[in-house]
């Protein structure tokens, strides 16, 4: 009986000092740590839960609209509990037109009743930074548009798409004429904004299921989808032209443009990324001899 008694007596010395070790350890950290019963009312919380909160402009968390905007993280959550007790994930949250982010830990524990042991950390500054690197590692610093790395993974993926279609697309290679001048007559900084100006341009000038892009220096690119035949890649060559040759106010000086552009079609005339843009390329230079502000449509004759 001794022996028994002495037992149950460690037993409650280590749950009272688990329970308190674990208090501490919770107070102390950053990550927002709470408990949920089975009819999902907080039983427990820590401070950081309370600041959490309070940087969402929430007195307490908003579970429904958490289970609303996460409807399907939230179905796993509920089947990766049931199966395995646990569930690890991320999620978001959108409030007052700002997108939050947290990593989420969520433990089931049973004892005389069932709880749930959540863990919240705040990812969001994580997030912003990781798509704040992923926008410049596509885009182009100067013009906004997307750039020559961006270009070429959607063209691939266009290629590979239109392959499985059997449908054909356009690549549209524009190369502004006489750049160079206009960085020497105006200064380098007109020259910038020029491309600036001619980026915006081209993006207003195509579809939402079309791509404008900076090739770089001052070579831009159009990928063109679902055109009907040449007669349209030739209007369409004209009307970039059209949009291009429109002289530009920027600063003291109105500054003329025109371009040259070559345009290759895939599957006529080109199976590869590396042959659309070589003849794209040809036509472009061929544009240019023929007196620029023209467009030419590659065709192997």
């Amino acid at each position: 009986m001794y022996i028994e008694d002495k037992k149950d007596q460690t037993c409650k010395e280590v749950t009272k000092l688990s329970a308190d070790c674990f208090m501490k350890a919770a107070m102390a950290m950053n990550d927002a740590i709470f408990i949920l019963n089975e009819q999902k009312q907080i039983v427990y919380h820590n401070p950081a839960y309370e600041k959490l909160a309070g940087c969402i402009g929430e007195s307490g968390l908003p579970f429904s609209e958490f289970e609303r905007q996460n409807s399907k993280r939230y179905r796993n959550l509920l089947q990766s509990l049931h199966t395995t007790g646990s569930w690890t994930g991320e999620v978001s949250y959108v409030a007052s037109d700002q997108q939050y982010w947290f990593s989420v830990t969520v433990t089931k524990v049973e004892s005389n009743e069932v709880y749930f042991l959540a863990i919240l950390r705040d990812i969001t500054e994580y997030k912003r930074d990781k798509e704040k690197h992923h926008y410049l590692a596509y885009h182009d610093n100067l013009t906004g548009l997307p750039n020559r790395r961006y270009f070429l993974k959607r063209l691939k993926a266009c290629l590979e798409a239109a392959n499985k279609a059997e449908k054909e697309f356009a690549l549209l290679f524009i190369d502004i004429d006489e750049f160079k001048e206009v960085n020497d007559r105006y200064s380098h900084h007109i020259g910038d904004e020029l491309l600036t100006r001619i980026g915006q341009r081209l993006k207003n000038a195509v579809r939402n299921n079309d791509i404008s892009a900076r090739f770089g220096g001052d070579e831009f690119v159009l990928l063109i989808n679902n055109f009907s035949e040449h007669d349209s890649l030739s209007s369409i060559s004209q009307r970039i032209l059209s949009i291009l040759e429109q002289p530009l106010a920027l600063q003291d000086y109105v500054v003329p443009v025109t371009a040259s552009v070559g345009v290759s079609v895939f599957s006529e005339d080109a199976q590869t990324i590396e042959e659309l843009l070589v003849n794209a390329d040809r036509a472009m230079y061929k544009a240019k001899q023929g007196g620029k502000n023209s467009y030419c449509i590659y065709t192997k004759s």
